[in-house]
């Protein structure tokens, strides 16, 4: 046991994490489009903000519903540069993958 969680809780909770991954991008694209796309934009970085800066992963009944709600922004965010960008679908997805790689080189 590494850090106190056994493999096979590892493995849940990986499966777990991206099943609520696929929930949120998912819920993201619906929402948007019902409540408006930069108010769930605007929510799902706030929450990424807490996620990255003030949660502990090991508080999987917080991080979770952060994890959530974090990844509602991409399909508004997707939406949002397609319609900026003429339209043009490469652009947006190519723009919002660049966005992502630097970010990830931040944090």
């Amino acid at each position: 046991m590494a850090g106190g969680r056994s493999s096979g809780g590892t493995v849940i909770m990986m499966l777990l994490g991206a099943a609520v991954i696929w929930a949120g991008k998912t819920a993201g694209g619906y929402m948007g489009d019902r409540w408006g796309r930069r108010k769930i934009t605007f929510a799902s970085v706030v929450c990424s903000a807490f996620l990255v800066f003030g949660c502990n992963p090991e508080w999987t009944i917080v991080w979770m519903p952060l994890l959530f709600v974090s990844q509602l922004a991409t399909g508004p965010v997707l939406s949002l540069l397609y319609e900026k960008s003429g339209k043009h679908a490469g652009i947006a997805f190519g723009l919002n993958c660049l966005a992502l790689f630097i970010g990830s080189l931040f944090l």
